[in-house]
């Protein structure tokens, strides 16, 4: 499967629609949910955010058993 990386936005943590992660999944697509800032243990404004996590999470989200590492959307 192709794997989505669904970042949140402006307003910090994990993307906020309902259901969207399962309507992916549902069309066939793995996919991943990833915070940059404002969530636990994080940093808690957008400013100077280290890329290297959110690298690290797409990393080990491709290599799943289902997940195509050819095919990696942000």
């Amino acid at each position: 499967h192709s794997l989505i990386v669904i970042l949140g936005g402006s307003e910090g943590g994990l993307w906020k629609r309902r259901g969207f992660a399962r309507e992916l999944a549902d069309s066939g697509f793995s996919n991943v949910q990833l915070a940059y800032f404002d969530f636990p243990g994080g940093p808690k404004h957008l400013k100077n955010i280290a890329i290297e996590d959110v690298v690290e999470g797409i990393r080990a989200a491709a290599k799943q058993a289902d997940v195509d590492e050819a095919c990696v959307s942000v």
